[in-house]
């Protein structure tokens, strides 16, 4: 089992699914880990529900979710696009 850190689990289990990470609602630009990815795992929506199950045991860590989890630049638009609509996560941009 990977070493989960637990700020970054209880992130994931505040993450309310409405997929403002997924629309450019506020003109900021959209995650570029998932441009052009079919995948729902490379939207912060996607890593959020990923952790999550990782800190709850119920997915083993693979080599592809570590790829999913790497593509991530941390640029913060995620975390605008959340606080605006959410205020659970905070502004780091």
């Amino acid at each position: 089992m990977p070493s989960i850190d637990p700020d970054a689990a209880a992130t994931a289990r505040q993450c309310r699914q409405y997929a403002m990470c997924k629309i450019d609602f506020l003109g900021t630009g959209l995650c570029p880990a998932a441009g052009g990815k079919p995948f729902v795992s490379y939207y912060p929506q996607g890593r959020m529900l990923l952790y999550q199950a990782l800190s709850e045991g119920r997915i083993s860590c693979t080599e592809r979710l570590v790829d999913v989890a790497r593509s991530c630049s941390h640029c913060g638009i995620c975390d605008l696009q959340c606080s605006f609509v959410t205020g659970l996560r905070p502004s780091r941009v």
